[in-house]
Protein backbone atom coordinates (compact mmCIF):
# COMPACT_ATOMS: atom_id res chain seq x y z
CA UNK A 1 0.00 0.00 0.00
CA UNK A 2 1.13 3.68 -1.06
CA UNK A 3 2.07 5.68 2.12
CA UNK A 4 0.50 9.41 1.40
CA UNK A 5 2.72 10.64 3.52
CA UNK A 6 5.75 9.53 2.65
CA UNK A 7 7.29 12.75 0.94
CA UNK A 8 6.74 14.73 4.14
CA UNK A 9 8.33 12.14 6.44
CA UNK A 10 11.33 11.93 3.77
CA UNK A 11 11.37 15.89 3.98
CA UNK A 12 10.89 16.01 7.92
CA UNK A 13 14.45 13.57 8.44
CA UNK A 14 16.12 15.63 6.21
CA UNK A 15 15.37 18.72 8.32
CA UNK A 16 15.47 17.65 11.58
CA UNK A 17 19.21 18.47 11.78
CA UNK A 18 19.08 22.25 10.99
CA UNK A 19 16.00 22.74 12.83
CA UNK A 20 18.11 21.28 15.83
CA UNK A 21 20.83 23.04 15.72
CA UNK A 22 18.78 26.44 15.26
CA UNK A 23 16.98 25.82 18.45
CA UNK A 24 20.11 25.30 19.52
CA UNK A 25 21.99 28.02 18.45
CA UNK A 26 18.77 30.33 19.87
CA UNK A 27 18.63 29.03 23.43
CA UNK A 28 22.51 29.49 23.78
CA UNK A 29 21.91 33.01 22.45
CA UNK A 30 18.55 33.35 25.15
CA UNK A 31 21.13 32.16 27.81
CA UNK A 32 23.97 34.53 26.73
CA UNK A 33 21.81 37.64 26.55
CA UNK A 34 20.24 36.71 29.72
CA UNK A 35 23.53 36.01 31.45
CA UNK A 36 24.71 39.01 30.35
CA UNK A 37 21.44 40.94 31.79
CA UNK A 38 22.16 39.11 34.98
CA UNK A 39 25.45 39.89 35.88
CA UNK A 40 26.07 43.16 34.07
CA UNK A 41 22.72 44.95 33.67
CA UNK A 42 21.79 47.55 36.48
CA UNK A 43 18.80 47.87 38.45
CA UNK A 44 17.50 50.49 41.27
CA UNK A 45 17.16 49.54 44.21
CA UNK A 46 14.41 52.14 46.33
CA UNK A 47 13.97 52.22 49.88
CA UNK A 48 10.41 52.94 50.06
CA UNK A 49 7.97 54.48 53.11
CA UNK A 50 4.55 54.90 52.98
CA UNK A 51 4.48 57.40 55.81
CA UNK A 52 5.88 60.71 53.83
CA UNK A 53 4.12 64.33 54.20
CA UNK A 54 4.85 67.77 53.19
CA UNK A 55 5.32 69.78 55.86
CA UNK A 56 6.55 74.05 56.01
CA UNK A 57 10.42 74.19 56.52
CA UNK A 58 9.15 76.27 60.04
CA UNK A 59 7.06 73.88 62.53
CA UNK A 60 3.84 74.22 62.55
CA UNK A 61 2.83 75.67 66.20
CA UNK A 62 0.21 74.60 68.35
CA UNK A 63 -2.05 76.90 70.22
CA UNK A 64 -3.14 75.42 73.45
CA UNK A 65 -5.13 76.51 76.40
CA UNK A 66 -3.01 77.26 79.64
CA UNK A 67 -5.60 77.36 82.08
CA UNK A 68 -9.51 76.06 82.40
CA UNK A 69 -11.98 77.77 82.06
CA UNK A 70 -15.01 79.07 79.57
CA UNK A 71 -14.76 79.99 76.23
CA UNK A 72 -16.40 83.65 75.84
CA UNK A 73 -14.60 84.85 72.47
CA UNK A 74 -13.30 83.24 69.00
CA UNK A 75 -11.76 85.54 67.25
CA UNK A 76 -10.28 83.71 64.19
CA UNK A 77 -11.81 81.25 61.80
CA UNK A 78 -9.72 78.38 59.48
CA UNK A 79 -7.25 79.67 56.75
CA UNK A 80 -7.29 83.32 58.57
CA UNK A 81 -3.67 84.79 58.49
CA UNK A 82 -2.18 86.09 61.81
CA UNK A 83 0.72 88.08 63.62
CA UNK A 84 2.27 86.63 66.56
CA UNK A 85 0.83 88.06 69.45
CA UNK A 86 -2.88 88.67 67.87
CA UNK A 87 -5.33 87.49 70.34
CA UNK A 88 -7.63 83.70 69.13
CA UNK A 89 -9.25 83.24 71.56
CA UNK A 90 -10.89 84.60 75.09
CA UNK A 91 -11.04 82.35 77.71
CA UNK A 92 -13.43 83.86 80.91
CA UNK A 93 -11.63 86.06 83.14
CA UNK A 94 -14.30 87.93 85.07
CA UNK A 95 -13.19 87.19 88.42
CA UNK A 96 -9.67 88.05 87.77
CA UNK A 97 -10.85 91.33 86.62
CA UNK A 98 -12.72 91.78 89.26
CA UNK A 99 -9.73 90.98 91.54
CA UNK A 100 -7.59 93.20 89.71
CA UNK A 101 -9.69 96.19 89.61
CA UNK A 102 -10.07 95.47 93.88
CA UNK A 103 -6.12 95.37 93.71
CA UNK A 104 -5.83 99.05 92.28
CA UNK A 105 -8.47 100.41 94.47
CA UNK A 106 -6.66 99.47 97.49
CA UNK A 107 -3.40 100.60 96.26
CA UNK A 108 -4.41 103.85 95.02
CA UNK A 109 -5.62 104.33 98.94
CA UNK A 110 -2.31 102.91 100.15
CA UNK A 111 -0.70 105.41 98.12
CA UNK A 112 -2.47 108.30 99.09
CA UNK A 113 -1.59 107.11 102.93
CA UNK A 114 1.43 106.96 101.91
CA UNK A 115 1.84 110.22 100.11
CA UNK A 116 0.19 111.98 103.32
CA UNK A 117 2.79 109.95 105.67
CA UNK A 118 5.27 111.33 103.57
CA UNK A 119 4.14 114.93 104.16
CA UNK A 120 3.91 114.81 107.61
CA UNK A 121 7.83 113.09 107.93
CA UNK A 122 8.80 115.99 105.91
CA UNK A 123 7.36 118.25 108.53
CA UNK A 124 8.27 116.70 111.74
CA UNK A 125 11.99 116.90 109.98
CA UNK A 126 11.56 120.38 109.18
CA UNK A 127 10.20 121.33 112.68
CA UNK A 128 12.82 119.33 114.28
CA UNK A 129 15.37 121.13 112.51
CA UNK A 130 13.62 124.74 113.95
CA UNK A 131 13.36 123.09 117.07
CA UNK A 132 17.38 122.08 117.51
CA UNK A 133 18.24 125.19 115.85
CA UNK A 134 16.64 127.54 118.38
CA UNK A 135 18.13 124.80 121.28
CA UNK A 136 21.14 125.77 120.12
CA UNK A 137 20.82 129.42 119.84
CA UNK A 138 19.38 129.11 123.66
CA UNK A 139 22.36 126.78 124.73
CA UNK A 140 25.10 129.65 122.99
CA UNK A 141 23.33 132.94 124.89
CA UNK A 142 23.08 130.49 128.08
CA UNK A 143 27.04 129.44 127.70
CA UNK A 144 27.57 133.30 126.81
CA UNK A 145 25.57 134.54 130.09
CA UNK A 146 27.37 132.12 131.96
CA UNK A 147 30.63 132.79 130.87
CA UNK A 148 29.99 136.28 132.01
CA UNK A 149 28.01 135.76 135.21
CA UNK A 150 31.80 133.43 136.15
CA UNK A 151 33.75 136.33 135.19
CA UNK A 152 31.67 138.56 137.51
CA UNK A 153 31.67 136.57 139.86
CA UNK A 154 34.98 135.77 139.60
CA UNK A 155 36.00 139.84 139.47
CA UNK A 156 33.59 139.94 142.69
CA UNK A 157 35.72 137.10 144.90
CA UNK A 158 39.03 138.90 144.12
CA UNK A 159 37.60 141.72 145.45
CA UNK A 160 36.71 140.75 148.26
CA UNK A 161 39.68 138.97 148.89
CA UNK A 162 41.49 142.41 148.42
CA UNK A 163 39.05 144.01 150.87
CA UNK A 164 39.58 141.00 153.93
CA UNK A 165 43.61 141.69 153.38
CA UNK A 166 43.00 146.10 153.80
CA UNK A 167 40.75 145.12 157.19
CA UNK A 168 43.57 143.04 157.86
CA UNK A 169 45.72 146.10 158.24
CA UNK A 170 42.72 148.29 159.69
CA UNK A 171 42.81 150.26 156.15
CA UNK A 172 39.11 149.56 155.16
CA UNK A 173 36.13 149.47 157.79
CA UNK A 174 34.28 146.72 158.90
CA UNK A 175 30.85 147.67 156.84
CA UNK A 176 32.99 147.81 153.94
CA UNK A 177 34.03 144.50 154.36
CA UNK A 178 30.78 142.94 155.14
CA UNK A 179 29.59 145.00 151.01
CA UNK A 180 32.43 143.23 149.29
CA UNK A 181 31.44 140.08 150.29
CA UNK A 182 27.88 140.08 150.07
CA UNK A 183 28.75 141.28 146.28
CA UNK A 184 30.96 138.25 145.95
CA UNK A 185 28.54 135.78 147.35
CA UNK A 186 25.82 137.58 145.20
CA UNK A 187 27.68 137.58 141.92
CA UNK A 188 28.46 133.79 142.03
CA UNK A 189 24.80 132.68 143.35
CA UNK A 190 24.16 134.48 139.95
CA UNK A 191 27.04 132.31 137.92
CA UNK A 192 25.08 129.75 139.42
CA UNK A 193 22.05 130.23 138.52
CA UNK A 194 23.37 130.69 134.82
CA UNK A 195 25.17 127.30 135.33
CA UNK A 196 21.88 126.03 136.24
CA UNK A 197 19.68 127.05 133.14
CA UNK A 198 22.19 126.46 130.88
CA UNK A 199 21.99 122.34 132.12
CA UNK A 200 18.24 122.77 131.98
CA UNK A 201 18.78 123.89 128.23
CA UNK A 202 20.52 120.99 127.37
CA UNK A 203 18.33 118.40 129.30
CA UNK A 204 14.91 120.37 128.17
CA UNK A 205 16.46 120.01 124.54
CA UNK A 206 17.42 116.79 125.15
CA UNK A 207 14.19 115.64 126.23
CA UNK A 208 12.67 117.49 122.99
CA UNK A 209 14.83 115.67 120.66
CA UNK A 210 14.28 112.14 122.22
CA UNK A 211 9.99 112.68 121.92
CA UNK A 212 11.06 113.87 118.71
CA UNK A 213 12.75 111.66 117.47
CA UNK A 214 10.33 108.65 118.72
CA UNK A 215 8.18 110.04 116.95
CA UNK A 216 9.67 110.23 113.83
CA UNK A 217 10.91 106.78 114.12
CA UNK A 218 7.19 105.79 114.45
CA UNK A 219 6.32 107.43 111.30
CA UNK A 220 8.83 105.85 109.81
CA UNK A 221 7.63 102.36 110.74
CA UNK A 222 4.55 103.21 109.57
CA UNK A 223 6.08 104.21 106.08
CA UNK A 224 7.42 100.98 106.12
CA UNK A 225 4.33 99.36 106.56
CA UNK A 226 2.71 100.74 103.81
CA UNK A 227 5.42 100.43 101.36
CA UNK A 228 5.67 96.60 101.72
CA UNK A 229 1.61 96.69 101.85
CA UNK A 230 2.04 98.79 99.08
CA UNK A 231 4.58 95.65 96.92
CA UNK A 232 2.24 93.44 97.86
CA UNK A 233 -0.50 95.15 96.39
CA UNK A 234 1.66 95.91 93.47
CA UNK A 235 2.82 92.19 93.29
CA UNK A 236 -1.48 91.26 93.52
CA UNK A 237 -1.98 92.76 90.66
CA UNK A 238 1.13 91.98 88.68
CA UNK A 239 -0.37 88.40 89.15
CA UNK A 240 -3.91 88.89 88.89
CA UNK A 241 -3.14 90.73 85.02
CA UNK A 242 -0.97 87.69 84.70
CA UNK A 243 -3.83 84.95 85.02
CA UNK A 244 -6.15 87.68 82.99
CA UNK A 245 -2.96 87.57 80.13
CA UNK A 246 -3.13 83.49 80.57
CA UNK A 247 -6.75 83.57 79.49
CA UNK A 248 -6.61 85.50 76.28
CA UNK A 249 -5.06 82.70 73.96
CA UNK A 250 -2.40 84.35 71.44
CA UNK A 251 -1.10 83.45 68.39
CA UNK A 252 2.37 82.21 69.00
CA UNK A 253 3.99 83.01 65.45
CA UNK A 254 2.47 84.53 62.49
CA UNK A 255 1.29 82.13 59.67
CA UNK A 256 -2.42 81.09 58.52
CA UNK A 257 -4.70 78.77 60.59
CA UNK A 258 -4.28 75.20 59.15
CA UNK A 259 -6.30 73.46 62.29
CA UNK A 260 -9.33 74.97 64.35
CA UNK A 261 -11.37 73.01 67.34
CA UNK A 262 -14.76 72.75 66.94
CA UNK A 263 -15.30 74.85 69.84
CA UNK A 264 -17.38 78.69 70.15
CA UNK A 265 -18.22 80.99 73.09
CA UNK A 266 -19.61 78.92 76.01
CA UNK A 267 -17.52 75.77 75.29
CA UNK A 268 -15.65 74.99 78.63
CA UNK A 269 -12.03 74.10 78.07
CA UNK A 270 -9.34 72.62 80.35
CA UNK A 271 -5.51 73.56 80.55
CA UNK A 272 -3.70 71.63 77.52
CA UNK A 273 -6.47 71.54 75.18
CA UNK A 274 -5.46 71.53 71.35
CA UNK A 275 -7.29 74.67 70.15
CA UNK A 276 -5.69 75.61 66.80
CA UNK A 277 -2.74 75.15 64.51
CA UNK A 278 -0.51 77.78 62.94
CA UNK A 279 1.63 76.87 59.96
CA UNK A 280 3.86 79.74 59.63
CA UNK A 281 4.61 80.91 55.88
CA UNK A 282 7.58 79.13 54.20
CA UNK A 283 9.32 76.68 51.82
CA UNK A 284 7.76 73.44 51.82
CA UNK A 285 9.77 69.86 52.68
CA UNK A 286 9.38 66.20 52.20
CA UNK A 287 9.35 64.43 55.97
CA UNK A 288 9.61 60.27 55.43
CA UNK A 289 9.59 57.91 58.08
CA UNK A 290 11.60 54.70 57.36
CA UNK A 291 12.39 51.52 59.54
CA UNK A 292 15.95 51.47 60.35
CA UNK A 293 17.05 48.51 58.57
CA UNK A 294 16.02 50.47 55.11
CA UNK A 295 17.56 53.65 56.47
CA UNK A 296 20.79 53.71 58.12
CA UNK A 297 23.80 53.26 56.33
CA UNK A 298 21.62 53.46 53.01
CA UNK A 299 19.64 56.65 52.76
CA UNK A 300 22.30 59.32 51.83
CA UNK A 301 22.22 63.25 51.87
CA UNK A 302 21.93 64.56 47.78
CA UNK A 303 19.94 61.11 46.52
CA UNK A 304 17.28 61.60 44.43
CA UNK A 305 13.44 60.57 45.71
CA UNK A 306 10.24 60.59 43.83
CA UNK A 307 6.78 60.91 46.21
CA UNK A 308 3.33 59.78 45.08
CA UNK A 309 0.88 61.81 46.84
CA UNK A 310 -2.17 60.10 48.36
CA UNK A 311 -5.65 60.91 46.52
CA UNK A 312 -4.18 62.28 43.65
CA UNK A 313 -3.31 59.74 40.81
CA UNK A 314 0.18 59.55 39.47
CA UNK A 315 -0.57 58.92 36.07
CA UNK A 316 -2.56 62.18 35.49
CA UNK A 317 -0.86 64.26 38.17
CA UNK A 318 3.02 63.05 37.82
CA UNK A 319 5.54 62.78 41.35
CA UNK A 320 7.21 65.05 43.25
CA UNK A 321 10.90 64.92 42.76
CA UNK A 322 12.81 65.05 46.11
CA UNK A 323 16.55 65.13 47.30
CA UNK A 324 17.47 64.07 50.91
CA UNK A 325 18.39 67.05 52.76
CA UNK A 326 19.47 65.75 56.36
CA UNK A 327 19.14 61.90 57.73
CA UNK A 328 18.43 61.37 61.41
CA UNK A 329 21.17 59.35 63.15
CA UNK A 330 19.16 57.81 65.47
CA UNK A 331 15.81 55.86 65.38
CA UNK A 332 12.63 56.84 67.16
CA UNK A 333 9.77 55.44 67.86
CA UNK A 334 11.28 52.68 65.90
CA UNK A 335 11.65 54.92 62.94
CA UNK A 336 14.07 56.62 60.92
CA UNK A 337 13.06 60.73 60.32
CA UNK A 338 14.33 61.62 56.48
CA UNK A 339 13.96 65.58 55.39
CA UNK A 340 14.12 66.21 51.79
CA UNK A 341 13.68 69.20 49.79
CA UNK A 342 11.56 69.36 47.14
CA UNK A 343 13.10 69.71 43.52
CA UNK A 344 10.19 71.55 41.41
CA UNK A 345 9.95 72.06 37.60
CA UNK A 346 7.70 73.57 35.38
CA UNK A 347 6.08 70.31 34.82
CA UNK A 348 5.22 69.15 38.04
CA UNK A 349 1.57 69.26 37.85
CA UNK A 350 1.13 67.95 41.72
CA UNK A 351 -0.65 70.15 43.92
CA UNK A 352 1.91 71.20 46.56
CA UNK A 353 0.36 72.08 50.04
CA UNK A 354 1.34 71.47 54.01
CA UNK A 355 -0.36 68.46 55.28
CA UNK A 356 -0.67 66.40 51.86
CA UNK A 357 0.39 62.55 52.56
CA UNK A 358 1.57 60.18 50.33
CA UNK A 359 4.86 56.93 49.51
CA UNK A 360 8.31 58.12 48.94
CA UNK A 361 10.90 55.97 47.43
CA UNK A 362 14.61 56.44 47.39
CA UNK A 363 17.15 55.16 45.14
CA UNK A 364 19.64 53.70 47.58
CA UNK A 365 21.78 51.88 44.81
CA UNK A 366 22.32 50.61 41.70
CA UNK A 367 23.34 47.07 41.80
CA UNK A 368 23.28 43.63 39.37
CA UNK A 369 20.29 41.21 39.07
CA UNK A 370 22.60 38.54 40.33
CA UNK A 371 23.69 40.18 43.70
CA UNK A 372 19.64 40.93 44.17
CA UNK A 373 19.23 37.11 43.52
CA UNK A 374 22.17 36.60 46.02
CA UNK A 375 20.90 39.06 49.14
CA UNK A 376 17.20 37.29 48.56
CA UNK A 377 18.88 33.68 48.87
CA UNK A 378 21.19 35.34 51.88
CA UNK A 379 17.97 36.63 53.61
CA UNK A 380 15.82 33.71 53.19
CA UNK A 381 18.65 31.50 54.69
CA UNK A 382 19.32 33.74 57.32
CA UNK A 383 15.86 33.66 58.49
CA UNK A 384 15.48 29.65 57.85
CA UNK A 385 18.70 28.97 60.05
CA UNK A 386 17.33 30.42 63.81
CA UNK A 387 13.74 28.43 63.08
CA UNK A 388 16.46 25.17 62.34
CA UNK A 389 18.46 25.99 65.67
CA UNK A 390 14.99 26.42 67.40
CA UNK A 391 13.84 22.97 65.85
CA UNK A 392 17.08 21.15 66.83
CA UNK A 393 16.80 22.43 70.11
CA UNK A 394 13.34 21.35 70.74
Amino acid sequence: MDDPFSRSRQALVRDTPLRALGWAAGTIGLLGVWTTWLFFACVGVYSVSESARLEVVGAAQPVDTLVDGRLVAVRVALGDEVEAGDVLFEVEAEGEQLGVAGAESQLRGLERQHDQLALELARERDAWTGERAAAQAKSTAAAARLREAEEVATHAEEQAARVVDLHARSLVSEVQLSDARTQARQKRAAADTAHAEARQLVSEADVEGQSRRAHLAELERERARLEGEIEQTRRAIQRGVFEVTQRLVTAPSAGSIAALADLGPGAVVAAGDRLATIVPAGDLRVVAYFAPAQALGRIQRGQLGRMRLEGFSWTHYGTLVTRVARVAAEPREGRIRVELDLVLDEDTRAPIAHGLVGSLEIEVERVSPAVLALRAAGHKLGAAAPRKLAAGGA
